[in-house]
């Protein structure tokens, strides 16, 4: 007998509870989120939450694992990398703040309600932030710092790495976060029609916040050996 789950009237189903879920969950929280106004927004009936996720905590788990895929694309295989570390850090934040600002039109990964989803995932410690953290947070704070060394010439202790990759996110995620606050302050600076040119600031004053960093280690160390 077929598996019924499997067709693709199920699958549609199925896919359009993750999406709705991920919307409500995203604007209401976990435990202020209904099944009902999940199923409402997807058309779908109570008892095909059931049939798919066995209940909400099911269901939550199944959006944030689709989340860890679908963010995958925001990073950058290091072979399509070129030219020199700074030319190279700069096509990783190109990169990144395409993503993180663009609501549509470039892939699922920009859905608005995945970063509104993870941004409520690192405030609330849920059980699910350790795979999120591990599946996408961590291997994009590494390639960072990978980047990092190179534009500095030389690799960073851990401590130095996790100061120079967070002020460097810091700076990225400002726009995400304060977007709203950023369009009342500066209305001639439009999010996400100049993520390019925020992309080129950014790369900017973080070569010469590396080069700072790195110049400064290089002092002390020379200090200590006199």
């Amino acid at each position: 007998m077929p598996n019924i789950k499997n067709n693709a009237s199920a699958q549609e189903t199925r896919k359009q509870l993750l999406e709705a879920a991920g919307q409500v969950f995203a604007e209401r929280g976990f435990h202020q989120a209904t099944i009902k106004e999940i199923t409402d927004l997807a058309g779908a009936s109570l008892a095909s939450v059931n049939y798919h996720f066995k209940d909400k905590a099911e269901l939550y788990a199944a959006v944030i694992r689709n989340v860890i895929c679908d963010s995958s694309d925001l990073l950058l295989p290091d072979e399509k990398l070129t030219g020199s570390p700074k030319e190279k850090l700069g096509q990783f934040l190109q990169h990144f703040m395409q993503h993180l600002l663009h609501k549509e039109g470039c892939g699922s990964q920009c859905r608005w309600w995945e970063r509104v989803l993870v941004a409520r995932e690192i405030a609330q410690r849920s059980p699910t932030l350790d795979p999120l953290v591990e599946g996408v947070v961590r291997p994009l704070f590494m390639q960072l710092a990978r980047l990092a060394s190179d534009v500095a010439g030389r690799k960073f202790d851990e401590m130095q790495a996790a100061l120079v990759t967070s002020s460097i996110m810091g700076q990225c995620l400002h726009y995400m976060d304060h977007r709203e606050i950023i369009a009342r302050l500066y209305p001639r600076l439009k999010i996400p029609g100049d993520a390019e040119m925020i992309a080129a600031h950014i790369t900017k004053f973080s070569i010469a916040g590396i080069k700072a960093a790195a110049g400064a280690k290089k002092t002390k160390q020379s200090t200590k050996t006199r």
